[in-house]
């Protein structure tokens, strides 16, 4: 069974996002997803926090500007 987490964080733009899958409680796969903004010193805080926060490592960090 594939299981998928997605969750929306509250940055002052509203398009980051992080997740995971799995399929079968095997490894999970880790994203992060930024939709970008006009600055970057929110996202940079925020990404330093996260990762500080959640020793997992990312799979795939997609960042659209």
């Amino acid at each position: 069974m594939l299981k998928v987490d997605w969750i929306q964080h509250a940055v002052g733009h509203g398009g980051f996002h992080t997740g995971s899958a799995s399929v079968d409680s095997d490894t999970k796969f880790n994203w992060i997803f930024d939709c970008g903004s006009r600055s970057t010193s929110k996202l940079d805080i925020f990404l330093q926090d996260w990762t500080k926060q959640n020793q997992k490592p990312i799979d795939w960090l997609f960042i659209f500007s």
